[in-house]
């Protein structure tokens, strides 16, 4: 993985950013539940789907909490 950054984002999605101290860094977006899923309604998981503990490499996937 190198020098990768993430974060939280809506809708309990994950962003992420490669190589953050270069000026050529390049960044996505992740979802367990997949993120065509979440594009498809992102109303309804930004209500009820929320990353609600801190994010280290080992519960990036696993930091979700629905309700």
């Amino acid at each position: 993985m190198g020098n990768r950054l993430y974060f939280a984002g809506a809708g309990g999605t994950f962003y992420l950013r490669d190589n953050v101290d270069s000026s050529g860094s390049t960044g996505g977006q992740l979802a367990f539940f997949d993120l065509v899923n979440y594009q498809a309604s992102p109303a309804s998981y930004n209500a009820t789907v929320f990353v609600d503990t801190p994010i280290t490499s080992d519960t990036l996937l696993m930091a979700l909490r629905c309700g």
